[in-house]
């Protein structure tokens, strides 16, 4: 998620109702859904057909 990786906050919404908000960094070390989010883009930037 480089496009955010450098903001003050970032808020992951689910369903409409925010369940995680922080910087990337804190979000990350919470290993929540934001966290998987990144990992699924980094499995989809390695993905090779």
């Amino acid at each position: 998620m480089r496009t955010i990786e450098n903001a003050d906050k970032a808020i992951v919404l689910n369903e409409g109702k925010v369940v995680e908000e922080g910087s990337p960094q804190e979000l990350i070390k919470e290993k929540g859904q934001f966290t998987k989010m990144v990992s699924l883009q980094k499995e989809a930037a390695n993905f090779n057909i």
